[in-house]
Formats: C-alpha cells, structure tokens, sequence
C-alpha cells in the first residue's frame, strides 16, 4: 500500500476552466483537521513537500497546489490574460471550499507563503478557515528593500527586464532567471505594478485588499526570517 502521508495523491480541483491541480497528503488513520498551504509566487508546491508530509505523520491531512499558469496547474503559455489578483479572488477560495467539501466536519486551518499569505490576509478563506499562519509575507515595496544592491536587482528584474520580456514571449521564463516557476506574463505585469506602491497590493483601489483586511477576524500567527533580504 502507498504511504499517502510520504507521496500524496493528486487531486482535480474543478474552476470554471483548467482545473488546479493539488496533492493531498493523508495521515495513515482519520485526520483530526486539514491545512491547506498556499504557495508562494513562482513556488512550486513540491516546494512544501517536506512540510505537508511532517504534518500529515501528525494526523493533519495536507493539501498542496499550484496557482493555475504555474506547475501542474500550468503551462502558464496559456493564461495570458491571468493576474495575480485571479489567484487571490478564485484559486485560493476554489481550493479552500473544496477542503471544506472534501472534509466537512474537520477543521481547517492554512499556511500562506508570501503572496499566498496576502490572500488570507485579504479573506480568501472565505469564512472557512478561522486559523492561519502568514510566512514571509511582507510588503513588497522595492523602495523598502533595506540593501540598495538588492533593490537594484528587483527593480532591474520587476519593473524593467521582466515585464519586457513577458511582453514579447507570451510568459515569464522564471525558471531560465533563476526565479523559481514560469509565470504567465498579466500576473508578472501586476506584481511588478504593486510593488510600486508603498502599502503594495493594499494600495491598489481596484482590488480593495486594504478594505478587507480589517474585516478579517481569525487566529494569525505571523512569521518573518531576519535574514531574508
């Protein structure tokens, strides 16, 4: 028999076109509860592996995925027109209800990474989720970037060679840069928009991330690393 808590099972997550795809990291009895982990941007959810496997040898089933244009939810050729607010407003709320489907009568928490945490900051969990673990989820603005070297370098990247180069190839080859998964070239044009703002996506009116934030009533725990420059 397949140790599901070491390999995981991938699973459909139905959306009103390509499905996301996940892995669901079972423990060997009946799970006491469920994470879900919403990756960071250009992560891929193999990425948390390792994690999702430590909690599901707890009794926490676990639930990976990859944003539609990235992973297996990809190829991101064929999401042009896809941002990252899509990822935000429909991924992670799609992802979340089908948990609460799928384990009904669990409790379910969630681990956001980065962007991923942006969106349960946002209310992404819908409701669902009454817990939930923010990691490395700063606010992206270049200006704030502490080394000038390091600012150069993402400001070089976001806002001047990358959305070039998405432009003219149809997509964003991360992979090739060093960046981590291919993005489709509309979610790379909005994350290099927001971190021109000083509250990032916050500051962006027609998103109205900054009005939900305050309407969030949960258990957060944040976590930040001091060496992440």
């Amino acid at each position: 028999m397949v140790n599901t808590a070491l390999h995981g099972s991938l699973v459909d997550i139905p959306t009103a076109g390509t499905p996301i795809i996940g892995t669901l990291y079972l423990p060997d009895g009946e799970p006491k509860s469920v994470t879900i982990i919403h990756s960071a941007t250009a992560t891929p959810q193999g990425f948390y592996r390792g994690f999702a496997q430590y909690l599901a040898g707890r009794g926490i089933a676990a639930l990976t995925y990859d944003y539609r244009g990235t992973g297996h939810s990809g190829p991101c050729q064929l999401f042009p027109d896809l941002r990252m607010r899509d990822w935000l407003t429909v991924d992670m709320p799609t992802v979340t209800r089908w948990a609460h489907n799928r384990f009904y009568s669990l409790p379910i928490m969630a681990v956001g990474h980065s962007i991923g945490g942006h969106g349960l900051a946002m209310g992404s969990g819908l409701g669902i989720v009454d817990r939930f673990i923010l990691a490395a989820a700063h606010i992206a603005y270049t200006p704030d970037i502490p080394s000038f070297t390091e600012q150069l370098r993402v400001k070089a990247l976001l806002n001047l060679a990358g959305p070039a180069i998405a432009s003219s190839l149809g997509y964003m080859p991360s992979r090739k840069l060093g960046l981590g998964e291919d993005l489709p070239t509309s979610v790379l044009i909005e994350w290099a928009s927001w971190t021109k703002l000083p509250g990032f996506l916050y500051d962006d009116p027609t998103l109205g991330a900054g009005r939900l934030m305050p309407g969030i009533d949960a258990d957060v725990l944040c976590v930040a690393a001091t060496d992440d420059l």
